[in-house]
């Protein structure tokens, strides 16, 4: 399995919480092999542009230049996971850090994510596969490409 992480608090996190150890690693990383890849990122913001918006605006540290290339015109749904996933959930436009307004993922069709996500939660964009680190910008807009890990 390949992880990429947005950043080491995150991979760290993620890697703990899979309950990794390089010193017994097994065969239970087999069916965890099985998925392309993922990427760890974090919320950092969610809010309404205005008032009255339908749809909440979810901010994560990662985007359309960080690796996810593949959601221009969301072609590609990718499936994303959080530790809230047992709470109600409900529509949101999904968009990365930069300020260009091309870094949106998920606009057309609000992606279901739970209403109690907030800034510092960490998210999971599963089978992105290893592609995602080389669409990476180096230094876009400021931000670092992902870190790598593999597994």
């Amino acid at each position: 399995m390949l992880i990429l992480a947005s950043n080491s608090a995150t991979r760290k996190a993620l890697l703990q919480q899979a309950g990794i150890d390089f010193s017994t690693a097994s065969a239970d990383l087999d069916e965890r092999a099985l998925e392309a890849g993922a990427i760890a990122a974090e919320v950092l913001l969610v809010s309404r542009k205005h008032d009255d918006d339908l749809h909440r605006w979810v901010y994560l540290d990662t985007g359309r230049f960080s690796g996810l290339a593949e959601t221009m015109d969301e072609a590609i749904r990718y499936r994303i996971t959080t530790d809230r996933d047992h709470e109600t959930t409900g529509p949101c436009i999904l968009a990365g850090p930069s300020c260009d307004s091309a870094d949106v993922l998920y606009e057309r069709k609000p992606y279901q994510l739970p209403l109690g996500l907030k800034g510092g939660d960490r998210v999971v964009i599963h089978s992105c596969g290893a592609y995602t680190s080389t669409y990476a910008s180096v230094g876009f807009n400021g931000f670092p490409p992902l870190d790598v890990v593999v597994i």
